[in-house]
C-alpha cells in the first residue's frame, strides 16, 4: 500500500484506534519500504504536479486503468486490477496479495523500461494487436514502475530531500524513453505554486519537449509565467535517454539558447542498460532553452 498511495494525489496513511499500529517505525520492512516509496514520489512530483495542473487546465484524469491509453488491446479491458496508469507515461504495478515474492503484470504493446534502471524491459512489436504478461520481483525493496516508450517525463533527485520546498534546490532532469521509431515527447508545467486563480490568469509556463534525430527541442507553447533565473528546479539538470543504443556513440550535447549562445554537455553512455546521459555544471535556464542537439 505504501507503494501504491506515493501515487495518489493525497498521499497518507489511514489507521483506526481498533486497529493494529501502522506506524513504518514498527517494522523494519515497512520502514525501507516506505523510504523508498516516498523518495520515488518525491523525484516524480514535478511529473504529477504537471499532470495535475494540466487537468486543472484541459480537463481529465491523470490515474487511470491501462484501457484509458491503450484503447484498442482488447486485453487491457480484462487486466484492470493488477496495475495502472499514471499520465499517459508510467505503468505502476503494486503487490495486491500476502506473501508472494513475484507478480505477473500486463505490458501493452509497446516499448516499456524500468524507471529505476532504464532497461527495456519490452519491446514493442510491429503488426502486434496484444502485449504480453511479464513476470516482476514483488519484494519490500523493488516498486515496479515502468516508463512508456515515446515519453518524456520531468523527475528531481530527491536522495537528500525531506520536504517538497527542499526540491526547489534542485535541478529538474528529464528522461527521455524513446519509442520504436526512437522519438518521444511530453511537457512540464512551472508555476509560483501558491498563487491562486492560476489557469484563469494564465499564470503557468508549459514547456513541450520533444526528440527525433538526436536532437531535443524544448518550445514555451502556452503561460505567461516566466521561470526565475537563479531558481534551482527551473534549472536544466540531467538528461537521461532510455534505449539509446544508437546514440552510443555521443559523447557531447550543445544546448542552444533564445540568445545565441551554446553551452556544452558532457555525455556518458551505460552500454549495459543503453542509457545516454548528458550533463552541464553550468546553470541552463530552462526559460531560454531552445534545442539540445547531439554530437559523437
Amino acid at each position: 500500500m505504501c507503494i501504491r498511495d506515493s501515487f495518489y494525489p493525497f498521499c497518507r496513511n489511514h489507521n483506526d484506534m481498533n486497529t493494529t499500529d501502522q506506524e513504518p517505525y514498527i517494522n523494519k520492512n515497512l520502514v525501507s519500504t516506505a523510504k523508498s516509496a516516498l523518495k520515488l514520489r518525491y523525484s516524480l512530483i514535478r511529473y504529477l504536479y504537471t499532470l495535475h495542473l494540466d487537468v486543472a487546465i484541459n480537463g481529465g484524469v491523470y490515474f487511470m486503468p491501462l484501457f484509458f491509453e491503450f484503447v484498442n488491446d482488447p486485453e487491457a479491458f480484462k487486466r484492470t486490477q493488477h496495475s495502472f496508469m499514471v499520465g499517459s507515461a508510467l505503468k505502476v504495478t503494486p503487490v495486491l496479495a500476502q506473501d508472494v515474492s513475484q507478480v505477473t503484470s500486463y505490458f501493452p504493446n509497446s516499448n516499456w523500461y524500468s524507471l529505476d534502471t532504464g532497461k527495456k524491459v519490452m519491446e514493442y512489436k510491429k503488426n502486434a494487436k496484444s502485449g504480453k504478461n511479464i513476470t516482476l520481483p514483488a519484494d519490500f525493496i523493488t516498486i515496479n514502475v515502468h516508463i512508456r516508450g515515446g515519453s518524456i517525463i520531468p523527475t528531481q533527485n530527491s536522495e537528500a530531500v525531506m520536504t517538497t520546498a527542499d526540491l526547489k534546490k534542485q535541478r529538474t532532469d528529464f528522461i527521455i524513453a524513446l519509442d520504436h521509431s526512437n522519438r518521444a515527447e511530453g511537457f512540464v508545467l512551472f508555476d509560483d505554486e501558491v498563487s491562486i486563480n492560476t489557469v484563469a490568469n494564465n499564470d503557468y509556463a508549459r514547456i513541450h519537449l520533444s526528440y527525433a534525430n538526436t536532437k531535443i527541442a524544448f518550445a514555451r507553447t502556452r503561460g505567461v509565467y516566466e521561470l526565475r533565473q537563479g531558481n534551482a528546479e527551473e534549472i536544466l539538470g540531467r538528461v537521461r535517454v532510455f534505449g539509446a543504443k544508437s546514440l552510443r556513440e555521443i559523447k557531447t550535447g550543445w544546448a542552444s539558447l533564445k540568445n545565441g549562445k551554446k553551452t556544452k554537455m558532457t555525455g556518458q553512455y551505460d552500454q549495459k542498460n543503453e542509457i545516454l546521459s548528458l550533463y552541464s555544471e553550468e546553470e541552463i535556464s530552462l526559460n531560454y532553452l531552445v534545442e539540445i542537439t547531439m554530437e559523437r
